[in-house]
């Protein structure tokens, strides 16, 4: 009762809030013309030696934080709406695998005419961002450019390893080419000990884990922009990629009263994945109708994955477990939108997608027969987005989706067909103080998309259980009301953030009791996560600092869910209350050099599951430590340490017989691991 007055308290604070708000800039009803974008072209760009189309993002305020949530805005299936807010000439790119990410990797400096910071939700981008979008603007003049990346790897006990990207971009009138080639290592060493306890926390035990990684990709991308005699404009974009990941771990476990020997272990986990992906859009203008566009991608991932457990002995290696599987997904997705201007400012967007998914898995669990499962899942979306100056300083935005999907399982004796739909209205509404403050008012809903992974079963080598799959999942829906405030500093200097909302939770998911008698992934009902964020993008000349540019973003997040097994209130798993990321960036122009660190740090995030309670401590995590020497405007050389002092994480650990409703404690464990640096040294050219 208490949870739901508060929510009624928040609703009625933004209400309030809104009405306030308006009334403010009703009042003003004067005519003064609104910077909704602020213009960032090559001059600007010039001071910091930028090589590639990230190292300028970097630089523009907020940028950086643009960038450090580009995971964040991946959706797994679809395309949506709410993708990455970075547009290619005022389009999103029309891929998944192939995303803008590593299009921004591979994009020279000197192809960018100028970067256009979006202050808003500006009409026909079929893109909702709570902050800001930044729209690349490419050159139009025909020329010819490569550029080359090559990047050598060292990690104690794994050697040297080499990385390349490479690519090579062309235009001429209104045609571009470009293709990238990127042989991708990703190397790390990570030492694990371990103190096992008894039920009454006698030490037992003492173990030690070396675990080796390292994942291979090769990826070739293509692309192509054509723009016709009547303006319209059409691309294509295709990708293949070839990855193995590979994790090899040895365990050695003594006694802890004498330190001999007791066994040892080995654990091979192999994921192999084949994947390719063919997307394109075309834009078209309709004359007073507005402009058209439509986007498609077509994806298929095949995976090879295998885990084999042994004991090893003087003698022989006995086998623990074994797991072996193939699957293969697939997607096509379809989008198409048209946007109608209005008379007054006003814009009117509709559209409408449709994705269709499958994914088919052949496991084996210790050389059992191989048990097959098939899930599909056709969704489709219809939206529609009004957006309205009330004032020259404020402007509403209001949209309403309509999703609706099947979902057909058929795998280990389930066979069934569920249908799902939901009504998702956002209401957004911008007050532009002046053309350095704005404060954000929104209400918004979705509905999660489950991960189709979840309904069969997986093997989680970390705790030695099984996880079983879930054939009675639904999607968490999210009610979120949010304010924020963003304050722009003169002259360019940098920008300040503050956002705080209430996240309200229907059918969350987690690790549930299910109802075949197992445990795995589940919905465990309500929960609710209220928050606030703050995030500073600033220069430091101010304080003596010239040509230093810190950013900082921190996290607070106050959780709460019923524990399914011992109904009991507790913090989400894996969420922490704190968290804070830093990034410090120094150019010393004179000495044709940059410097820089960033790092993060966590509070304490718990994890509960039936047979086991984990609370997790994390240290300071300085990511990266780097120098850069550019030789020219287009040639710089990076020394770099990543995980420069260990990225150390410390676990206690308690385990129970069958349940933990009983707490009937089997074993106390505290654990601690390290990760060995990683040192870089990456050249990167164009020409």
């Amino acid at each position: 009762m208490l949870y739901k007055k508060k929510n009624l308290a928040f609703i009625i604070l933004l209400n309030l809030t809104l009405n306030v708000v308006t009334g403010m800039a009703m009042a003003e009803q004067q005519t003064k013309t609104q910077d909704d974008m602020l213009l960032f072209d090559q001059g600007f760009f010039a001071q910091y030696n930028s090589v590639t189309l990230r190292d300028m993002i970097r630089v523009v305020p907020g940028g950086l934080t643009v960038l450090n949530n580009l995971n964040s805005n991946q959706q797994s299936r679809g395309l949506g709406s709410n993708g990455a807010p970075i547009l290619i000439n005022g389009k999103r790119m029309s891929g998944k695998s192939n995303d803008i990410g590593s299009q921004l990797r591979r994009t020279q400096a000197s192809q960018i005419e100028r970067i256009e910071l979006i202050r808003g939700n500006a009409e026909g981008l079929d893109i909702r961002s709570q902050g800001v979008i930044i729209n690349v603007i490419l050159k139009e003049d025909s020329s010819t450019s490569y550029y080359a990346e090559i990047t050598g790897l060292y990690v104690k006990e794994l050697g040297f390893n080499p990385d390349v990207l490479l690519s090579a971009n062309h235009r001429s009138g209104g045609t571009e080419y470009s293709f990238s080639y990127n042989y991708d290592v990703w190397p790390r060493q990570q030492d694990q000990y371990e103190e096992r306890k008894s039920s009454n926390s006698v030490l037992e035990e003492i173990r030690d884990l070396n675990r080796e990684q390292k994942h291979q990709t090769h990826t070739l991308t293509v692309g192509l922009n054509h723009q016709l005699a009547n303006n319209d404009v059409i691309s294509l974009n295709g990708f293949y990629q070839d990855q193995s990941r590979r994790s090899d771990n040895k365990e050695g476990q003594f006694s802890a009263s004498d330190g001999n020997l007791l066994a040892q272990e080995s654990l091979f986990i192999e994921d192999l994945q084949k994947s390719w992906e063919i997307g394109g859009d075309y834009e078209t203008r309709l004359g007073s109708l507005g402009k058209w566009k439509t986007i498609f991608v077509a994806t298929r991932k095949m995976n090879d994955d295998a885990i084999i457990q042994d004991e090893i002995t003087a003698l022989e290696n006995q086998r623990l477990f074994t797991f072996d599987e193939d699957a293969t997904q697939t997607e096509q997705i379809i989008r198409t939108n048209l946007t109608l201007p209005l008379p007054k400012g006003q814009s009117f967007e509709f559209g409408g997608e449709a994705a269709f998914n499958t994914l088919a898995a052949s496991q084996s669990f210790d050389f059992s027969a191989y048990e097959y499962s098939k899930i599909e899942e056709d969704r489709f979306e219809l939206f529609v987005t009004h957006s309205m100056p009330i004032t020259p300083k404020m402007n509403l935005q209001t949209s309403l989706n309509r999703e609706s999907s099947e979902i057909k399982q058929d795998s280990l004796g389930v066979n069934s067909e569920r249908d799902f739909s939901f009504w998702k209205p956002r209401v957004e509404l911008r007050y532009d103080i002046d053309k350095n403050n704005q404060i954000r008012l929104v209400a918004d809903k979705s509905a999660s998309q489950l991960n189709l992974r979840n309904f069969v079963a997986k093997r989680d080598t970390d705790d030695d259980t099984i996880d079983l799959g879930n054939p009675l999942l639904v999607p968490e829906t999210i009610w979120r009301y949010s304010i924020a405030y963003e304050h722009r500093f003169a002259d360019d200097a940098g920008t300040l953030e503050l956002e705080m909302y209430q996240d309200n939770i229907s059918n969350y998911i987690s690790n549930a009791p299910l109802a075949n008698g197992g445990t795995g992934i589940g919905n465990i009902g309500d929960a609710k996560r209220n928050g606030l964020n703050l995030e500073l993008n600033s220069k430091l000349d101010a304080i003596g600092i010239d040509n230093a540019i810190v950013s900082v973003t921190y996290r607070y997040r106050d959780t709460e869910t019923t524990d399914p097994f011992l109904q009991e209130a507790r913090r989400l798993n894996g969420t922490p209350r704190h968290s804070i990321v830093v990034d410090f960036r120094h150019e010393l122009r004179e000495l044709n050099l940059a410097y820089g660190i960033d790092g993060h740090w966590r509070d304490n995030m718990n994890r509960q599951d039936i047979t086991i309670s984990e609370i997790r401590k994390n240290n300071i995590h300085i990511s990266r430590v780097y120098l850069e020497y550019n030789f020219s405007s287009d040639t710089r050389l990076r020394a770099e340490i990543r995980q420069a002092f260990g990225d150390k994480k410390f676990y206690d650990r308690t385990f129970y017989t069958d349940n933990i409703i009983n707490q009937d404690i089997s074993l106390i464990e505290n654990r601690a691991t390290e990760v060995e640096p990683t040192y870089a040294l990456k050249l990167q050219t164009s020409f």
